[in-house]
């Protein structure tokens, strides 16, 4: 996946409020919001256990 694909990805996740994203310099960190951590993490239909 690019970076472009990821960077819209985490936006559209961002704008859902799914997601929270931290930058500490050059490093990004993203982390679910309460919400996000609703949903199955890896998507269950595909076979994925669900995320912690």
């Amino acid at each position: 996946m690019s970076n472009a694909t990821a960077s819209a990805h985490a936006t559209a996740l961002r704008a859902a409020g799914l997601i929270t994203t931290t930058r500490t310099g050059r490093s990004v960190h993203h982390e679910r919001t309460p919400l996000g951590a609703l949903l199955p993490a890896g998507g269950a239909d595909r076979g994925s256990p669900p995320g912690p």
